[in-house]
């Protein structure tokens, strides 16, 4: 138990510290940067996106335009909603989906056909309005 100072409020107020504080408690959601940046975690996800920028130009395929109209607003849009879905999934898609069915949990399969549905759904709208080639 320990005094924390909780500045909304203007007091200090008892506390204890074996209760998970908001989110970051809770096992795989991180809120907060702690260590910073450079963790093996930061180094692995940023030599992802120098490797996949590394292969685009390899490959010819680097090329930068200007956001149309409807990306303007897909982009922030769908930005925000990844975001939502990784803080309240609390985990990723694939590691729900492979140790979920490696460990025979029905959940896997449930994740797993949830994941096909919505994808699937997704396509066939975002084909249908014209938004996917």
């Amino acid at each position: 138990m320990s005094w924390v100072r909780w500045p909304w409020l203007g007091r200090r107020h008892w506390h204890d510290s074996a209760l998970p504080e908001g989110p970051d408690g809770f096992r795989g959601c991180a809120t907060a940067f702690r260590d910073g940046l450079l963790t093996p975690n930061g180094l692995f996800v940023g030599g992802l996106v120098v490797a996949s920028f590394a292969a685009a130009l390899a490959a010819g395929r680097f090329r930068p335009a200007r956001p149309g109209r409807g990306h303007g607003l897909r982009g922030p849009s769908g930005g925000l909603l990844l975001g939502w879905g990784a803080m309240t999934g609390l985990g990723c898609s694939i590691g729900t989906l492979l140790s979920g069915i490696m460990a025979g949990a029905v959940s896997g399969w449930v994740f797993g056909i949830a994941m096909l549905v919505g994808i699937t759904v997704t396509l066939r709208l975002g084909r249908r309005l014209r938004l996917l080639a």
